[in-house]
């Protein structure tokens, strides 16, 4: 049985990933310029700035994962 609060969180969460989601992707886009303005004028990034980058990507993508699994668990039940 679902109560009261749990029927907040889940509906309040759907709108809250799509946010999450869309300043995700404005995000990239700033980074990506960036970047194609950095291979432009100076050539290839250096190393340390990609592994920076592919970290902090790897990481978001982690969290997002997570929440996704959290809420087709929260389907299913």
């Amino acid at each position: 049985m679902r109560g009261p609060l749990f029927c907040f969180f889940w509906h309040f969460n759907g709108p809250e990933m799509a946010l999450l989601q869309s300043l995700k992707a404005a995000q990239l886009t700033c980074v990506v310029k960036k970047i194609e303005k950095y291979q432009q004028e100076h050539g290839e990034p250096p190393a340390p700035m990609m592994a920076v980058y592919d970290y902090l990507h790897k990481k978001e993508m982690s969290k997002a994962a997570m929440i996704k699994s959290k809420q087709d668990m929260w389907r299913q039940s």
